[in-house]
C-alpha cells in the first residue's frame, strides 16, 4: 500500500469536470480553485468581490490551464432568478 505522503494525483485528474467554488476570491476557496484548475477542471469562481475573483482568474490563466469563469453574487441578497442563472 502506498503511503499518503507519496501520493501525487495525475495532472489531468479533473479533466472535463466543471467545479463551482464559492468564496473563490480568497483563503480556502482561492486555494481550492487553483488546485482544481491545476488538475484540469474548468472552475467557476464565485464570490462577492469581483476584483478578488479577477485576481484568482488571472492566476489560473497564468498557469496556462483551462479558462475559469467568474460569477460574482452575494448569496445573502440573491433572488430565485440568480440561482436559476447559476444552475445553467
Amino acid at each position: 500500500m502506498e503511503k499518503i505522503e507519496n501520493y501525487s494525483p495525475a495532472g489531468d485528474l479533473l479533466h472535463d469536470r466543471v467545479i463551482l467554488v464559492t468564496g473563490a476570491g480568497q483563503g480556502l476557496g482561492r486555494a481550492a480553485a487553483l488546485s482544481y484548475a491545476n488538475h484540469g477542471a474548468t472552475v467557476i469562481l464565485h464570490g462577492r468581490k469581483v476584483k478578488k475573483l479577477e485576481a484568482v482568474y488571472d492566476e489560473i490563466e497564468a498557469l496556462g490551464k483551462t479558462q475559469a469563469l467568474i460569477y460574482p453574487l452575494d448569496l445573502e441578497k440573491a433572488e430565485d432568478k440568480d440561482f436559476a442563472t447559476l444552475a445553467q
